[in-house]
């Protein structure tokens, strides 16, 4: 059994830090993969390979694309998703503010 750090890519997951999965196979960083997440089932991105937790982790569901995320779209993504994260904190439009 291999486990897994996956970056979660869902906006129902309000963390940057990422969860443990586990799967029977070894998979490249930046796999694509399927994971449960409460009662849904989400994407994510295999961001290491990690030692045995001490905790139980659940199954990695699905490998989505075992071809690795080229990193400068990684880069892109989390650029994106820094802009959205400043937008959506925004102050109401009778403040002035500058992005």
């Amino acid at each position: 059994m291999h486990y897994f750090e996956v970056a979660i890519a869902d906006k129902r997951y309000h963390s940057d830090a990422p969860l443990t999965y586990s799967h029977d196979q070894k998979l490249p960083v930046r796999s694509v993969v399927s994971v449960p997440l409460q009662k849904w089932l989400i994407s994510g991105f295999v961001t290491r390979e990690v030692a045995k937790p001490k905790f139980a982790v659940k199954p990695i569901k699905a490998v989505m694309s075992q071809s690795p995320i080229p990193a400068h779209n990684l880069k892109l993504a989390a650029a994106t998703s820094f802009i959205k994260l400043l937008v959506s904190r925004r102050p109401s439009s009778s403040t002035s503010c500058r992005l």
